[in-house]
């Protein structure tokens, strides 16, 4: 019991560091899937295996299979890059690196009952242009990061059927630059706020036999409160300020196969509610407010992953994955300007008594994307291009 309490301290501690780390998301949408270096290897999926420490985010039910005390702790390292055309000129965004960290730690309580706690990032996005650019009166600046901790109980209801409850407690923080001309000059205006957010999830996995298995997981929504300020270099337009959002809910399946003992595949689809995040709401100290319309639509993931031993104790992973944007046209900004994505991955594993060590390259390309003239924010039509990142990173795992 004390070194499961160690381990759950060591985790929080993972958190807190990361609280602090921005996270940059180049999903479709502004969700996050990379917590596990073997997961990411194998394009995410992880749905139905969900056989070591990370099944706490990929599908809490599978921690049923985790013998003892098992531990995770990792991070995906993410550089991503895009150009836009406007007005004659093409705007690279600045060279960033970003850490998406991960720890887990599964405790078996008795034959039947699993409890377990993970801390992993769900959402994020950064956006970072000269404040100079042609966008800069949409934004120039802007991040999104959060973190979610999840403690979680787990349940053998018969030998090939498991059932999960999760509490997810989630992080955010929400940073926004950008200019406004008023007579010709240009001020800059900062927007800044965080807070807490608490949501559930219900996860179930099911054995049809040594070779096949379901995964099912659903995320709800969670109504997200931040705090903060808002400032303009201008006189007298200091002010606190509350935002309200909406982050979506989703809904996953996953099924896997293994032909051999040495080769599993998994499957899985994804289905994020990305309409509840209709709009964010600003509330101003000057009882005054303000309100940015989304209106995001439902959209699907799809991901394919394979893992193959090819000498004992050593693994090789690909993946591959197709993610749509839930963005509507007209509602586009160069804070999240993506469009549908596809994913590449490979991964390598080794496992050595206790000690597993996991390592995942990724590379992703999305689509290019229009964005017509809208206004003083986005003046001349812009076209987004060469939009990819480069996603890397280490996991390490301990079995007590």
């Amino acid at each position: 019991m004390k070194r499961f309490i160690f381990c759950i301290a060591t985790c929080f501690c993972v958190a807190l560091m990361a609280a602090a780390t921005p996270m940059e998301s180049r999903a479709a949408g502004f969700a996050l899937y990379e917590w596990s270096n073997r997961g990411n290897g194998m394009g995410g999926a992880m749905i139905a295996l969900a056989d070591d420490a990370s099944a706490l985010a990929y599908n809490p039910a599978g921690i049923t299979q985790l013998e003892g005390t098992q531990t995770m702790v990792g991070v995906s390292l993410i550089a991503p890059s895009a150009s836009v055309d406007m007005g004659g000129k093409t705007y690279k965004s600045k060279n960033k690196l970003y850490a998406a960290p991960h720890a887990y730690v599964t405790q078996q309580m008795s034959d039947k009952l699993w409890f377990g706690v993970g801390g992993f990032s769900r959402f994020g996005v950064g956006t970072n242009y000269d404040h100079d650019w042609a966008g800069r009166y949409n934004v120039y600046k802007g991040v999104m990061k959060s973190y979610t901790v999840q403690p979680t109980m787990a349940f053998k209801a018969t030998d090939n059927w498991s059932l999960a409850l999760g509490v997810d407690i989630m992080r955010a923080a929400f940073e926004q630059k950008k200019k406004r001309n008023i007579a010709g000059t240009d001020y800059d205006i900062h927007i800044n706020a965080e807070g807490w957010t608490i949501g559930y999830n219900l996860s179930t996995r099911y054995e049809f036999d040594d070779q096949w298995s379901l995964g099912l997981v659903y995320r709800a929504k969670q109504k997200m409160v931040g705090r903060g300020s808002f400032n303009m270099n201008l006189a007298n337009t200091a002010s606190g300020v509350t935002m309200e959002a909406y982050l979506p809910g989703s809904a996953a399946a996953g099924l896997a196969y293994k032909p051999t003992e040495d080769l599993s595949l998994d499957f899985d689809v994804v289905r994020t509610f990305w309409a509840d995040y209709k709009q964010i709401e600003y509330y101003y100290n000057n009882d005054t407010s303000s309100m940015t319309a989304k209106n995001y639509k439902d959209v699907w993931r799809f991901q394919l992953g394979a893992e193959y031993e090819f000498i004992d104790n050593n693994y090789l992973r690909a993946g591959l994955v197709y993610d749509q944007s839930p963005i509507r046209e007209g509602y586009e900004d160069f804070m999240l300007p993506t469009n549908d994505r596809t994913i590449y991955s490979l991964g390598y594993g080794y496992s050595n008594g206790p000690w597993t060590i996991d390592l995942s390259g990724m590379y992703v390309h999305m689509e290019g994307r229009v964005i017509e003239a809208r206004g003083n924010e986005i003046p001349t039509t812009a076209h987004i291009q060469d939009s990819r990142a480069l996603i890397t990173g280490l996991s390490v795992g301990y079995k007590f």
